[in-house]
């Protein structure tokens, strides 16, 4: 719901995704940026499907429908994404694949999507070390080199779950590789 309101400007009910509170589908910030001629991208430390980065593209009743969730890329309006979950997308998808985060910057297609993982995206303290930031970079160069205007959510997504799971160590690293 809290991203949701963010890519919305809507409050709705928790564990609703892109809808508001009677559950009807509200456009989103990458749509209505879309139809203004902006490129839009997410990047997330996330799966594709999480309910952050979801919320700016998809359009679904509740945050764990992760199958129609992946669906809803196919009619995104994204022009870029960068996440985990790898697994969770359908083969049908529209956007090529960089296979590295150097592939991503110079790229000239249409709409791209580099993966940083096959379902969840490790740690900081599990060896992701910059990966990030070296993300981050070529996602933004990629959208720059359009020569259009854009909008990118970025989201450092492991803070919040090692707020959740009460491990300072993961939110400050997690809150550190962010920064950078």
């Amino acid at each position: 719901a809290g991203a949701t309101a963010f890519a919305t400007g809507k409050k709705t009910k928790n564990r609703f995704i892109g809808v508001d509170a009677e559950g009807k589908k509200t456009p989103n910030l990458t749509e209505v940026l879309s139809e203004k001629g902006f490129n839009t991208g997410v990047i997330t430390t996330d799966e594709i499907v999480g309910a952050t980065p979801s919320a700016f593209y998809a359009h679904q009743k509740d945050r764990g429908m992760e199958r129609e969730i992946a669906e809803d890329l196919l009619t995104s309006k994204l022009t870029f994404f960068a996440s985990g979950g790898k697994s969770k997308v359908s083969p049908k998808h529209q956007f090529s694949v960089a296979n590295q985060p150097e592939e991503i910057e110079e790229n000239k297609a249409e709409k791209l999507a580099y993966f940083m993982s096959d379902n969840g995206v490790p740690q900081v303290l599990k060896g992701r070390d910059n990966l990030l930031s070296n993300v981050v970079e070529n996602g933004l160069n990629f959208l720059k080199n359009k020569k259009k205007p854009f909008f990118m959510m970025i989201e450092a997504a492991q803070i919040d779950s090692g707020g959740h799971s009460n491990n300072v160590g993961t939110i400050v690293t997690e809150g550190i590789d962010f920064d950078r």
